[in-house]
């Protein structure tokens, strides 16, 4: 053994003074770059590989870019692959979104295409639709089976959330759930309980403690992981639909029919305050609530009696009411455009245009009558308007949100739900 070692000492000493060393083999990192060719649906089985150049020895490396990369760490890589992922999606899916049907199924769309092209059945009856903020995940609410499901990109099942309250006694329908942004989490309405739900997305979210502990930093509760759970807030009486501030913790929830709205915050889990609805109670309920922002100023409006009604969503004190020559019942606005769109006289299918900065009527889009405005929504970036039609004539309408001009129809039987992506 011991002149084995020499051996193999006096060999490497003798290399080093005769010069002759191992030729230098550059280590070549990669990343996986989505094929913008190649739908969302596909792009775990569809990628190419790209080497990133090794370091710049004089030989090898193509100068302080390939420095650059090589020194990327697997967090830098993560970003990347993101980045490319997201560019991917503005190229093939720039005219993809997807549908709720009341047949319990989620369809995905392509406008441009007027044509399905995935679908994914949950169950008997689907009541709205939401999707994450970063582009993994859609939330189906389940009115039969009542639940909350949760679906990847590739509308595969990744969690389903019976709708039953924490002692598995009750049960309710899911009637409305949406997106949170800010606190990366969809918000859940339940008729049947008196709470709401929020589940988190966010995969770094922390863990839940059922039930009542003095500290849960002790560990006197058997904790849940917070991820693609339900955290419950308790509400003064139960709801069924729900509508997220953007630019907040506050969301205000109600029954169809109440005359007043609870503004329950998110940070403390209870009712805040209470705001009075007026006659939207009758109408669109909160689903017809928007929120944008005015210079500083945080809006939130909402049709009732024949107006607009503009309140300051920091003090929720009136701000402004704008009239609209008929009853309304849906409002929806986008920060990058420039009119909010507000559903009247839903049988004449009547939208009206509100100037976001002045606050006045700006005009109004005529639809063919005898199909109902379901629900009225904008793509990402506030380029565009999409317009649903409900009943068994349905369609999904485009609009250029700046021109107003028509650019795409997709015939769509029943819908329920609209996301606008």
């Amino acid at each position: 053994m011991e002149e084995s070692c020499c051996k193999t000492v006096v060999a490497r000493r003798a290399a080093r003074e005769h010069g002759t060393r191992r030729a230098h083999r550059p280590r070549v990192r990669h990343r996986h770059v989505l094929d913008p060719a190649v739908g969302g649906a596909q792009r775990a089985d569809r990628r190419r590989v790209e080497p990133l150049a090794a370091p710049d020895d004089g030989q090898h490396g193509p100068g302080e870019r390939g420095r650059q990369q090589a020194r990327l760490r697997p967090a830098a890589l993560a970003r990347g692959l993101a980045e490319d992922r997201a560019g991917a999606e503005r190229v093939a899916g720039g005219d993809r979104r997807h549908a709720a049907l009341r047949d319990g199924r989620v369809v995905r769309l392509d406008v441009a295409g007027g044509e399905v092209t995935a679908e994914a059945r949950l169950g008997a009856v689907a009541a709205g639709l939401a999707a994450s903020s970063d582009g993994r995940y859609l939330a189906v609410a389940m009115a039969r089976p009542p639940a909350l499901v949760v679906l990847d990109r590739d509308l595969a099942r990744r969690r389903e959330l019976p709708a039953r309250d924490a002692e598995g006694r009750r049960e309710s329908a899911v009637t409305a759930v949406r997106d949170d942004a800010r606190r990366r989490s969809f918000v859940a309405a339940l008729p049947g309980l008196p709470e709401l739900w929020e589940v988190s997305y966010d995969d770094a979210a922390a863990p839940i403690h059922p039930g009542l502990v003095h500290d849960f930093r002790l560990g006197e509760a058997i904790a849940v992981p917070g991820t693609l759970n339900a955290r419950r807030a308790p509400l003064d009486a139960p709801v069924d639909d729900v509508a997220v501030d953007p630019f907040g913790a506050d969301v205000v929830a109600a029954r169809r029919g109440d005359l007043r709205w609870q503004v329950v915050n998110l940070h403390v889990r209870r009712r805040i305050a209470w705001l009075d609805a007026g006659a939207a109670a009758g109408a669109g309920g909160v689903n017809g609530l928007a929120r944008w922002r005015q210079g500083e100023r945080r809006l939130a409006a909402w049709a009732a009696g024949g107006e607009l009604r503009v309140v300051d969503a920091a003090t929720w004190s009136d701000a402004a009411r704008v009239a609209l020559g008929g009853g309304g019942r849906l409002v929806r606005a986008h920060e990058a455009a420039p009119h909010a769109w507000v559903v009247v006289d839903a049988d004449a299918a009547r939208i009206v245009l509100v100037d976001r900065a002045s606050l006045r009527v700006a005009g109004e889009i005529r639809l063919d009558a005898g199909a109902p405005v379901v629900d009225v929504a904008f793509g990402r970036d506030g380029r565009d308007a999409l317009v649903l039609l409900g009943g068994p004539d349905g369609a999904l309408l485009r609009y250029d949100a700046h021109s107003l001009a028509p650019r795409g129809r997709v015939a769509l039987a029943d819908p329920v739900a609209l996301l606008p992506r």
